[in-house]
């Protein structure tokens, strides 16, 4: 065990296993990543510890007035962690942006069903957090199909399939070939929110990158660009807390 007693120093534990150490008390993750161009420092719900992304040839030692530069906001996200909430009967979770409780009724069918403000689940208790899961997939596929094609249109281009996965860094992506991902968790943001990732990765369909051409499509097809990309970064990893056993919180990596 290699150990710095300054306060914030990094102190690796080789008993944890490779790449884990704390520093101040909070676990940390330190990777080696070969297409790393700068350092990276993340804080990860799920797991509650940071992650440190290294480029090839930077040691720990050298990281350390990057962690230095970070480490009061290493400390508010470390602090402010927001509790889990699992999909369980009496739970109160978001849609669309506003607040709807899950009911349990054993005696309707297996599936959900959308009563404003709640959501009626079917169905034996047994499976019911999977089936909200999924619920919430097939209706955010509904949506998140529905905006793709509308504004595919608007900018005459084609796409290819769309997958929803519950991904951890990004909200959404366009690969080359044009196939579309998105997280199934924006369909708990306001819709506005939902509207803003589609404009984006659908604009990647005319320009794959981040030019000044690119953001004129997503600002042709929604006039709410930077109100919705504040909300994602305000309240966004509040969307990984929900679906998850106590145990595992969500999570959204802030990049820097």
């Amino acid at each position: 065990m290699t150990t710095h007693n300054a306060a914030g120093k990094i102190r690796v534990d080789k008993d944890k296993g490779a790449g884990l150490s704390d520093i101040d008390g909070i676990p940390l993750r330190i990777v080696t990543h070969p297409q790393a161009k700068r350092l990276r420092l993340r804080y990860d719900y799920a797991r509650q510890q940071a992650i440190l992304t290294l480029p090839p040839g930077v040691t720990t030692a050298q990281a350390q007035p990057f962690l230095d530069q970070y480490h009061h906001w290493l400390h508010e996200q470390h602090s402010s962690m927001p509790q889990p909430t699992p999909f369980l009967p009496g739970a109160r979770i978001p849609l669309g942006g506003t607040p709807h409780q899950l009911h349990h009724h054993p005696d309707r069918p297996a599936r959900l069903i959308l009563e404003e403000p709640c959501i009626q689940v079917g169905g034996p208790i047994t499976g019911f957090e999977k089936r909200v899961e999924n619920g919430l997939k097939r209706l955010c596929r509904t949506r998140i199909e529905a905006l793709v094609s509308r504004m595919a249109m608007t900018l005459n281009v084609q796409h290819g399939r769309i997958t929803l996965r519950d991904t951890h860094s990004r909200w959404g992506s366009c690969s080359a070939k044009g196939h579309l991902s998105f997280s199934w968790r924006i369909i708990m943001a306001p819709p506005q929110v939902m509207e803003y990732l589609v404009a984006h990765e659908v604009s990647h369909l005319k320009e794959l990158n981040h030019s000044k051409a690119f953001w004129g499509h997503v600002d042709h097809l929604i006039d709410h660009r930077q109100a919705s990309r504040k909300w994602l970064k305000t309240h966004g990893h509040g969307l990984f807390t929900y679906g998850v056993p106590i145990t595992k919180p969500g999570l959204l990596s802030p990049k820097f």
